[in-house]
């Protein structure tokens, strides 16, 4: 087999088991961490540079040599590898260079950043005086212990179970032919697509938070410094609140680092020499960054995991194609609703008819913009691969005994 058919991704890979892959990853990241922390009189920032060269590009090019034949591993490693690339990048390269720091930090920065997809850390040197009090009135506050966790892990791993029994019996074919118009079923796809991903994230990441919780925290913890990866997406108000508090924040650190402050810092200095205040029109450059930068984060994962092949016939730009949609509706979004606070009287905009009718609109909106990025992920066959399968035979079962249950089912039951 020739590199060039080894680069093409997809079959073409080496297969490891799931450890394995995961071992392959954390050696890669473990190198970065061990080199961005060496003070920089030990070794210089240039020095850090070249060394990290030839780690970033093996960073960049496992996934296209190496594979794992579990759907949802090879996903979430391709996005934390990528996420992992970003991130180093910035504080090795991009950093020191807009910023002129050095390219180091100390281990617990690291360690922070690790953990706050899913935990809030006290900034001591924060300047809001206010938050700080109540933060320090609730610091002590540990009002959970471990065994919540493990029954938030029981309950989404239950729903998942649920929603993959019946995702399951979608083939291919059948999800093309709902996402090929606007429809109800499409919609109820759709918001059973976002909830089997939202429960797959969190059934991910409760393990994490125990371990944490066990091993730092002597096994309690407050509620107020812990969220879920995913905190109910489906429940958005709108694309901004789907996509900043609620959506996963694997990426958020990398691609505010990477991508938002430097697109922010630059465009608010370019703006500011024509308008008083530049710095919407900033916040507009450093989002639609941000998107265009997720939308070469997912044509990544897609064109190792398929492999060019494919990719190049069915998958090519569609992802950048959506995301980069998402970066002009978000800010458009932002002004529209500024526009409807001043004219909308605050009681019909906080009432619950509202609040449910900008739920409605914004699972629309989504599945407009997002279904053809959905619907790539269950090519990769996703669905068949989580382990949560306990319930499935029993609502298989079901499903043929009471015959209406076949409505929200596909063909392949």
């Amino acid at each position: 087999m020739e590199i060039s058919d080894i680069l093409k991704g997809g079959e073409n890979r080496v297969s490891l088991s799931a450890l394995g892959y995961i071992a392959v990853m954390t050696s890669i990241v473990g190198l970065l961490t061990y080199l961005v922390t060496i003070p920089t009189k030990t070794l210089s920032t240039n020095a850090k540079r070249a060394i990290s060269i030839p780690i970033l590009l093996v960073n960049f090019f496992f996934p296209a040599f190496l594979k794992v034949d579990i759907g949802f591993v090879a996903c979430g490693m391709g996005l934390a590898s990528f996420a992992s690339l970003m991130r180093f990048i910035e504080l090795i390269w991009t950093g020191p260079f807009i910023y002129g720091r050095d390219a180091y930090v100390p281990i617990g920065y690291l360690h922070e950043e690790l953990w706050k997809p899913i935990r809030t850390f006290y900034k001591p040197e924060s300047k809001d005086i206010a938050s700080k009090e109540k933060y320090i009135e609730q610091e002590n506050v540990k009002d959970k212990r471990y065994y919540d966790i493990i029954l938030a892990w029981i309950g989404n791993a239950i729903i998942c179970d649920i929603c993959t029994s019946f995702s399951v019996t979608y083939t291919m074919k059948d999800i093309e032919e709902i996402n090929s118009n606007i429809s109800v079923a499409s919609l109820l796809f759709h918001c059973l697509t976002i909830i089997l991903f939202t429960t797959v994230f969190n059934t991910l990441a409760y393990p994490a938070q125990l371990i944490y919780v066990l091993y730092y925290e002597g096994g309690s913890y407050s509620s107020k410094e812990w969220r879920p990866l995913a905190k109910n997406p489906i429940l958005a108000k709108s694309l901004n609140e789907f996509w900043a508090p609620r959506w996963h924040r694997i990426a958020r650190s990398p691609m505010v680092n990477l991508v938002y402050k430097p697109v922010y810092d630059f465009s608010k200095r370019f703006f500011s020499k024509f308008i008083k205040n530049p710095a919407p029109l900033a916040r507009a450059a450093g989002v639609f960054g941000v998107f265009v930068i997720s939308g070469v984060m997912h044509e990544f994962i897609f064109v190792w995991n398929i492999g060019w092949p494919v990719y190049k016939e069915r998958f090519l730009g569609v992802h950048m194609t959506q995301f980069i949609l998402f970066g002009v509706v978000l800010p458009l979004e932002l002004l529209v609703g500024h526009i409807a606070s001043k004219k909308i009287p605050e009681f019909w905009r906080r009432s619950s008819i509202t609040l449910w009718i900008r739920r409605f609109i914004t699972s629309v909106l989504l599945h407009i913009l997002i279904y053809p990025v959905l619907e790539n992920f269950h090519y990769l066959g996703i669905r068949y691969s989580l382990p949560f399968k306990v319930l499935r035979p029993y609502i298989h079962e079901a499903i043929h005994k009471f015959p209406l249950l076949k409505v929200l089912c596909g063909s392949d039951i």
